[in-house]
């Protein structure tokens, strides 16, 4: 009988052998299929600095002020103008409204901005109505004009931010969200 274990021995071996090999090919296959599918659909990382920029625009002046009181308004205040069609109170320079100069404040400044010093080769700013938090039901209808700019062409991947604001009404946010391409 010691004749037969040493073959059995070396079936086990093999079979064993085998099923690494097949193991191993799987997970490469895996893998590759992983970086294959992720340069299809660039996924759109939440992005500490790209949150930074959302966050310091948001007190960034305008030059829109409220009807008979000099104090200018601040980018979080546009938006509640412009999500609420304040325009009648509302006076801004160049008969543009609380929207107009809401979109030409964030296309100036998203032009001068450089994450991680790289150009931007697309960026697309939405805003959006929150009627409540969406972990309770609440939905998002969008406000303004969405800002795009250049296109996702050789962009790796998608980095972006969101940041919200309380809206006039009881549990209602308006919500900026933005995501980002820079030139490789």
């Amino acid at each position: 009988g010691e004749h037969m274990n040493i073959n059995s021995k070396k079936g086990q071996n093999e079979t064993v052998g085998f099923v690494l090999i097949v193991m191993l090919v799987v997970i490469v296959a895996v893998i590759f299929l992983g970086i294959a599918l992720r340069k299809d659909s660039p996924n759109i990382a939440t992005d500490a600095e790209i949150q930074n920029f959302l966050t310091a625009s948001s007190q960034y002046t305008s030059k829109c002020y409220l009807d008979n009181v000099p104090k200018y308004r601040r980018i979080t205040d546009l938006e509640k103008d412009c999500n609420y069609k304040n325009f009648e109170q509302i006076k801004c320079p160049e008969g543009m409204n609380a929207c107009d100069v809401l979109n030409k404040t964030y296309s100036d400044l998203l032009q001068e901005f450089r994450p991680g010093g790289k150009v931007l080769s697309y960026y697309k700013l939405d805003f959006y109505y929150l009627s409540a938090p969406e972990s309770s039901g609440g939905t998002r209808t969008p406000f303004g004009t969405s800002l795009v700019f250049g296109n996702t062409t050789g962009c790796s991947s998608k980095r972006g931010a969101t940041s919200e604001i309380s809206g006039n009404e009881d549990n209602s946010n308006l919500v900026t969200q933005i995501e980002v391409c820079e030139l490789e």
